[in-house]
C-alpha cells in the first residue's frame, strides 16, 4: 500500500468521524431536557374587591388564548391542559387566590418527563402560560382604573347612612 491511498484512508475516516459528531449533536439537540420549572405564588396584582370568579375567567381567558383546555376543579383550583401537533400533552394545575397562582406540573405525555426532567419547550408553554395570566390580571386592574363609578366600599365609608 502507497503512501498516497494511506492519507486518502486516513482523511475518509476523519471525515465520517466528523459528520458522525455533527448528526450526533443535531440529534441530541432536538431531544433538550430541562428541569420542570413551576410558577409558584406569581402576583396577580389586582384591586382590592375583584372576585375570585372574576379572577378564575380570566385565569381561563390567558389560557384559551393559547389552546389550554381549561377545567374548574374547585374555588381557586383549574387543571389546564395543552395538546401540541396532536403529539404532546402537558397538563398543570392552577391554584389561585385574590393575591397569588401558582402552576405545578400534573402529568404529561410524550414530553420525557423522568420525575425531574421534561423536555424544554414544556416551561415555554407554562412561562407563556403565567405571562398571559399576568396581562389578562392587567387589563382587571386597566379596567377598574377607568371606571368611573366609585365602588361601593368607598361609598358607605363616605356616605354611611345612606343607602347604596
Amino acid at each position: 500500500m502507497d503512501r498516497s491511498n494511506f492519507e486518502q484512508g486516513g482523511k475518509n475516516v476523519t471525515r465520517l468521524i466528523g459528520l458522525s459528531v455533527i448528526v450526533l449533536l443535531l440529534a441530541l439537540g432536538g431531544c433538550r431536557s430541562a428541569p420542570v420549572e413551576n410558577v409558584d405564588s406569581a402576583p396577580l396584582n389586582v384591586p382590592e374587591g375583584v372576585s375570585l370568579e372574576r379572577i378564575k375567567k380570566s385565569i381561563m381567558r390567558a389560557g384559551f388564548k393559547r389552546d389550554w383546555e381549561m377545567t374548574e376543579v374547585g374555588p381557586g383550583h383549574l387543571v389546564a391542559q395543552v395538546e401540541v401537533r396532536d403529539k404532546h400533552t402537558a397538563i398543570v394545575d392552577i391554584y389561585f387566590d385574590r393575591k397569588t397562582f401558582s402552576i405545578s406540573y400534573k402529568d404529561s405525555r410524550n414530553l420525557g418527563y423522568d420525575g425531574e426532567n421534561i423536555h424544554a419547550n414544556y416551561n415555554s408553554w407554562v412561562q407563556f402560560l403565567k405571562e398571559d395570566i399576568q396581562k389578562e390580571m392587567k387589563l382587571i386592574a386597566l379596567e377598574a382604573s377607568l371606571d368611573p363609578r366609585p365602588r361601593a366600599e368607598t361609598v358607605r365609608a363616605e356616605y354611611p347612612e345612606e343607602r347604596v
